[in-house]
């Protein structure tokens, strides 16, 4: 269950990608050759399914071993047909009178005068598809979904075994195939309308997509002057090969390597918003045709006539890749095309008025289909805790059935004597008249009435549990989906939970992986200080807030901090804080540049001036202009470099635009001004930085500007590269300062260059571009033959701020006990300011840091990574030994069957009998009553590095790590955060209940590491949120998405599982007492039909429950953090609540039974009417099944903390629902003659509705009083906040200083003044103000917390009251979170 099978292929596919698979290396190139002129078509060129070579043989292993080499394998692609209106052929693409969708069939054959290996591969399907059924498989697929579950394949086994006793003899079947048969198909059948009703929306829109149009330009034979024809087609019948037309705001209907566009230069704009989230516009250009590199058609109607040969990669998902060349038929000279040549099907043209592409990807082999896969299937704890449970009920089960089957065999053996009535042992019973008349019976074997126990004991799982957990989620899920407290004002997002089983594990957090920029902070940059020529501009960075953090100066550079002895120092440092406020005006820096560009320019305004024309021109910033305000708009693909180029406008040099071979600048009182872009070096997370070569202007001289991060520039600097800053000390000394702000830092470099130098590098540059073998390794060699010997400049400090209340939601998720750890690119330095910022870090945590490079000059190089860690792992031991054992204690190799040693067994058994003292505690390490050490973790990549390529090493820092309170991991690559997921979760004995949350592609990893991926909806695009399980606007909303929704759903799904297995507990212990009475003979007491619809007469009640019950309002949840602790330690559903579930049924089943019996066999057993017939055993069995559905309704009702009308109306159904059927089904004679009239009769028996009456509440009784006593003898934590809730006033304590586990102090009574059985919730407030606005308790907010049956009632959402905490009043009242006073959002 849980599990989602990816689409499976045909077996024809499976058989030839088998025998013929594609290379995945990227040399493996395909050839489109397209014409909409005279034929164009290589000598031997196969087209059909027809066979290949001279001699006609077929495909066979050469062609296979052909690609095996290292070589370049060019091949022939021969597709569709492309007809003009005369019906006439165009390109060389051709159909095959074979094609057979989503088959690959290759024919080669080699050319005497060619060394072209020519290969025909049948077209895929052009159609784009996310459906998962068809009207031919939608019946045995969605089967096959349906009888995955377990459950779903026992109960049509019993149904089987059920046919077979009743057609075939071999064995007593007690009831009807109908009586399991029939719930399982009305089960399935309702599942699979609900599968049917999704998968028709998805073919919906399928169709939508597929029949979009597209314009076709139509071939000609000779190029004309004036527009061509054009043709509509949709999309799905686009072609590889066809030359589209995309307008302005129009979607690619496929992947387009664009040929011409109505741009200068070629160039085009897109927005990818629908592949990757991101709205800024992007430059993507034409393929350079021309010489000089411009486009060589001038009119639509000379490309009509063109004829081109395209080579390129096979389909692959990489949207950031793509390579090929293109060469024209009188051009021997190859055209480079890379990933500024391609547009993905599903981007957005826009700022240009039309492109025209050719066609090379279609259908499920374009980028962004081949990117929807879906996300790694998971297993919510939920659904496994009940995998686990529906295994132990299948161990009982048998353990039963064959225990029934042995006592059977023994009872008859020693009593077959006397049942000579019945034909039993009738050989020896010395009566001839019995043998002769029972000569003809028939007998079952022993062993036979094993299947009988099986049949009868079946109900022991709960047929409805599965759709009821999948009902319940996707209400749970509405609602959270529903939640305007969520809702982001300012970006118009609300929550989203794209994955509904993960409800529930919302409250079984643990740990938190968080990454920064984006997450933590706004990922809105500001320009705010730089270091230029050795002196700094602009002004420190304060924040108000941060009252607590610590500056770090710059001498602090250790490996370890001051707390293992070492030299650095996390103390304030007056001089860094005279430091940090000086900076001369921006205004001084603007000025200085301009004395450059007149006749007496100095040194150190050279160095301004080049500054910021790096700035304004090393980017691939977009200027988009606004046509109704005409307000010209940067559009960048990083924010970074939106901020620098924003940064260098406000200093007087504006980027206008660019051009196809220059970018344009104006500068203040200059006027514009033209460099002419030679080459660009694009970033990426490898190389860090970015390189623009550029030819002067006025001058001609040609100069590389280069920008990247400070280490990466260091190594690639001039041994005087750093003379214009005042030296390297200076720079760094600048960098740790901005760093210590909290701001993002860049350096800047140039370089000079002669002309031959220049004009060879970019003979070498083209050649690498145009590359067909390993094209990125070649560019990255040619890229360092002229990043090297750099001049830096300065450096830029860019802010992002921190967003809304993360301070104060990650103290109170401190406070429920969630570690949380922070992974970032940042330095470290950054990253320690930000931990301060955003209260992951205090002042007097002591901090352990673990780090390959110095941090400080002066304390020497840091030692070896193990040593390091040995150093933190003995510190830990000395100081926090109670800590560090609790972490030894928990990890090591999972227990994935969960098989207790013998000292877990002795602590269960003694949990077992002991009452759940303070089981709402807010405890620090998960699984441990231990809290974790004041200490934080802070290490670096290069470290995660060493430590990964050890199993010792990783798990002494995992030891580490679960022992401090945070974690900080500084220069993480992606990779390395997923994998520090993937540490936590393996290494730990109990596999805790991880949550990742992030908001950009680099975060997609340990999104699909972690049991709970969350992702942000912010501005580095939606592939967070496509991988995610739950999506949020800020991070502050993830408090609420578990304190409130998370703990709830835990709570009402755990009472929901465990009800479920006690009803049928119960109905079976009943079943197996009645056999011990009936001589083990396998006979139901109960009739067939009634039997089958004791899951259906209880159905309605469960819904309500995981529905709408609270145990605290959202406002408490919101306020008493440790609350949360119940979710987080398992404590409503873990072995010991399943074993008392089952203690409890087997007690009230056999007391049901037995009470029942007593009260029928004292009684006048006659049948009402005046016939003189004896109640017979209906009668008996509807009694007791009457009593059973009255005590479950009872027990369901003590399980609500909250009633609303929807929770009452369910009560009441299901009544009216048992005696609807009870009569209905008991008046209809053909139906059954065993129970024709059997109601009529029970009802007038006497003990009936006495027994109803007192069972129902005696069983209530028994629960109410164990739960009483309870409350007052060990109170949770959770009691507590109801007390203040009902009860502001209470003799009830809540004194979280002293501990999480309230205590009376003195002078109070021992026990509380409230029944800890609430029907109701009420709201309250503090010091006896029930009226106040804001506090909990105000009148105003009192309704909502039923909003949850609002919404469901209403279909409206709903508006819960603001979350700010309040300060006690009162010694007697909970103690709310450390952040008591400030705003919960």
């Amino acid at each position: 269950m849980g599990n989602v099978e990816q689409e499976s292929e045909s077996c024809c596919d499976g058989l030839v990608s088998w025998c013929f698979p594609e290379p995945e290396v990227e040399i493996d190139f395909r050839h489109i050759e397209t014409r909409t002129g005279p034929r164009w078509v290589t000598p031997h060129t196969l087209t059909g399914g027809g066979l290949a070579g001279n001699d006609g043989e077929g495909i066979d292993g050469d062609f296979a071993a052909g690609f095996a080499d290292n070589s370049i394998h060019t091949a022939k692609y021969v597709g569709p047909i492309h007809r003009g209106q005369n019906g006439s052929a165009g390109p060389t693409f051709s159909r095959s009178p074979h094609h057979h969708h989503n088959r690959r069939r290759y024919q080669h054959t080699t050319d005497p005068s060619s060394s072209l290996i020519t290969c025909t591969r049948h077209s895929p399907p052009t159609n784009a598809t996310a459906i998962r059924y068809t009207v031919i498989s939608f019946i045995p697929r969605g089967l096959f979904e349906q009888f995955r579950r377990v459950a779903n394949v026992f109960f049509l086994v019993i149904s089987c075994l059920m046919i077979i006793g009743d057609y075939c003899g071999i064995f007593l079947t007690p009831m009807s195939a109908w009586t399991t048969l029939g719930p399982l198909t009305l089960i399935i059948g309702l599942t699979l309308v609900k599968e049917g009703f999704e998968d028709q929306k998805r073919h919906k829109a399928d169709d939508e997509t597929n029949h979009r149009p597209a314009s076709v330009l139509e071939p000609q034979a000779f190029a004309t002057p004036g527009e061509c024809k054009y043709c509509a087609e949709d999309w799905q019948d686009v072609k590889v090969g066809m030359l589209v037309k995309v307008e302005d705001r129009q979607d690619m209907p496929a992947d387009l390597v664009p040929l011409m566009s109505s741009e200068e230069g070629g160039k085009c704009y897109v927005e990818t918003a629908n592949i990757d989230g991101e709205t800024s516009l992007k430059l993507r250009q034409c393929a350079a045709t021309r010489s000089n590199g411009g486009v060589v058609w001038s009119t639509p109607g000379e490309l009509a006539a063109a004829e081109v040969k395209v080579q390129i990669q096979p389909p692959n998902p990489s949207i950031h890749a793509f390579e090929g060349t293109l060469q024209m038929k009188d051009d021997p000279m190859p055209v480079p095309l890379g990933p500024h040549q391609i547009l993905l099907r599903g981007a957005t043209l826009r700022n240009t008025k039309w492109i025209l592409g050719l066609v090379v990807y279609t259908g499920n082999e374009s980028k962004l289909v081949l990117n929807s896969r879906k996300a790694p299937s998971k297993l919510s704890i939920m659904e496994s805790q009940v995998n686990s449970v529906i295994y132990f009920i299948f161990v009982v089960y048998f353990a039963l059935t064959t225990l029934t089957t042995i006592t059977r065999a023994e009872w008859e053996a020693s009593n077959a004597q006397s049942m000579w009535y019945i034909c039993e042992n009738f050989e020896n019973s010395g009566n001839k008249l019995f043998e002769d008349n029972c000569s003809d019976s028939v007998g079952y074997a022993d062993v036979s009435y094993w299947f009988t126990f099986l049949i009868l004991f079946s109900n022991l799982l709960p047929i409805s549990l599965y759709v009821t957990i999948e009902t319940i989620n996707i209400f749970q899920a509405f609602f959270i989906d529903q939640d305007l407290e969520m809702y982001d004002t300012e970006l118009g997002v609300a929550a989203m939970a794209r994955t509904s089983n993960m409800n529930g594990d919302l409250g079984q957090i643990e740990y938190i992986f968080s990454d920064k920029t984006g997450t933590l902070t706004c990922n809105e940059m500001k320009f705010r200080r730089c270091s230029v020529g050795g002196k700094i501009y602009g002004q420190g960075v304060t924040e108000p807030s941060l009252d607590d953090s610590v500056k770090l100066s710059p001498s602090m550079n250790t490996s370890m901090s001051s707390d293992l002895g070492g030299t650095g120092s996390l103390s304030q440092d007056p001089g860094a804080a005279t430091l940090a406020e000086q900076g001369e005006p921006m205004d001084c820096l603007a000025a200085l540049s301009l004395v450059a560009l007149g006749s007496r320019a100095t040194k150190e305004s050279m160095v301004a001036k080049s500054f910021l024309e790096n700035m304004a021109v090393c980017h691939t910033v977009v200027v988009e202009l606004n046509e109704q305000t005409g307000v010209a708009l940067y559009q960048a693909e990083s924010p970074d470099e939106e901020a620098l180029v924003e940064g260098a406008k406000s200093l007087g040099w504006e980027y206008s635009t660019k051009l196809f071979d220059s970018t344009l600048v104006n500068i203040d009182s200059k006027g514009e001004v033209s460099y002419m872009v030679m080459a660009v070096i694009e970033f990426d997370s490898t190389r860090k930085r970015m390189s623009t070569l550029v030819q002067m202007p006025q001058t001609g001289a040609y100069k590389l500007f280069v920008k990247g991060a400070d280490n990466i520039i260091a190594g690639l600097a001039a041994p005087d590269g750093f003379n214009l800053v005042g030296g390297k000390e200076m720079l760094d000394a600048h960098l740790e300062l901005f760093a210590t702000d909290g701001l993002r830092t860049l350096v800047l470099a140039e370089r000079d260059l002669e002309e031959t130098e220049a004009t060879a590098w970019l003979g070498a540059w083209r050649d690498a571009v145009t590359a067909t073998s390993g094209r990125a390794q070649v560019m990255e060699g040619v890229a360092k033959q002229i990043e090297k010997n750099l001049r830096v400049v300065g450096c830029t400090a860019i802010e992002d701020r921190l967003q809304d209340d993360v301070p104060s939601t990650i103290a109170d998720l401190g406070t429920a006990g969630v570690k949380l750890w922070v992974l970032t690119g940042d330095k470290m330095t950054t990253a320690i300011h930000i931990g301060h910022s955003c209260r992951l870090l205090n002042k007097d945590m002591h901090k352990l840091m673990v780090s390959v490079d110095p941090i400080d000059e002066s304390a020497g190089p840091p030692g070896p990574i193990d040593e390091q860690l040995a150093a933190a792992a003995a510190f830990l031991e000395n100081n926090h030994s109670a800590a560090y054992a609790a972490a030894d204690d928990l990890l090591g190799e999972p227990n994935p069957y969960g098989i207790p040693d013998a000292d877990s067994m002795k602590a269960w058994l003694a949990s077992f009998f002991m009452p759940c003292l303070g089981g709402e505690q807010a405890v620090g390490a998960a699984g441990s009553d231990t809290a974790p050490a004041n200490v934080a973790l802070i290490i670096d990549g290069p470290s995660l590095t060493t430590v990964f390529n050890d199993d010792n090493l990783v798990e002494q820092l995992l030891k580490i790590a679960c022992t401090c309170r945070s974690v900080l991991a500084c220069r993480v690559s992606p990779k390395q955060k997923q994998m520090i997921v993937r540490m936590v979760i393996r290494g730990s004995k109990t596999k805790p209940t991880t949550l990742a949350i992030g908001d950009g592609a680099n975060d997609v990893g340990m999104i699909q590491e972690a049991q709970i991926g969350v992702g942000i909806r912010g501005k580095e695009g939606r592939q967070a949120v496509n991988n995610s399980d739950f999506a949020i606007a800020q991070f502050r909303f993830l408090k609420r998405l578990m304190m409130v929704h998370g703990r709830w759903n835990y709570r009402r799904m755990a009472k929901v599982i465990v009800y479920f297995f006690h009803k049928n507990i119960v109905i079976t212990a009943v079943i197996f007492f009645f056999t011990t009475n009936c001589a083990y003979s396998g006979q139901s007491l109960f009739e067939d039909y009634l039997y089958a619809g004791y899951n259906f007469f209880l159905g309605v009640p469960p819904f309500c429950l995981g529905f709408f019950d609270k145990d605290i309002s959202e406002k408490a949840a919101m306020t008493y953090f440790p609350c949360y602790a119940v979710g987080r330690e398992k404590k409503d559903l873990n072995v010991r609540i399943m074993s008392w579930m089952m203690v409890h049924a087997l007690i009230e089943g056999s007391a049901i039974y037995f009470l029942c019996k007593a009260a029928y066999m004292g009684s006048e057993s006659i049948w009402q009417g005046g016939t003189g017939d004896t109640a017979d055993l209906q009668v008996f069995g509807t009694i007791v099944f009457s009593v059973m559905i009255t005590a479950m309704l009872c027990k369901v009702v003590i399980l609500h903390y909250t009633w609303n009308v929807l929770c009452i109306a369910g009560i009441v159904f299901s009544i009216w629902l048992y005696f609807f059927f009870l009569f209905v089904y008991g008046a209809w004679y053909s139906m059954s003659e065993a129970f024709y009239w059997v109601p009529y009769h029970a009802v007038h028996f006497a003990p009936f509705w006495l027994l109803c009456f007192l069972m129902g509440s005696g069983t209530s009784m028994a629960d109410v009083i164990i739960e009483t006593a309870r409350f007052y003898l060990s109170p949770k934590y959770s009691d507590a906040v109801r007390e203040v809730e009902h009860n502001p006033k209470s003799g009830l304590p809540c004194d979280g200083t002293s501990g999480p586990e309230p205590e009376l102090p003195e002078g109070h009574g021992s026990s509380p003044s409230l029944n800890p059985i609430q029907t109701s919730q009420h709201g309250f407030s503090r010091g006896g103000r029930a009226g106040d606005p804001g506090e909990i308790g105000a009148d105003e907010h009192t309704s909502q917390d039923s909003s949850d049956s609002e919404i469901f009632m209403k279909n409206l959402t709903y508006r819960p009251s603001s979350s700010r905490n309040v300060k006690s009043e009162s010694a007697v009242s909970a103690v709310p979170a450390e952040s008591a006073g400030t705003d919960g959002r």
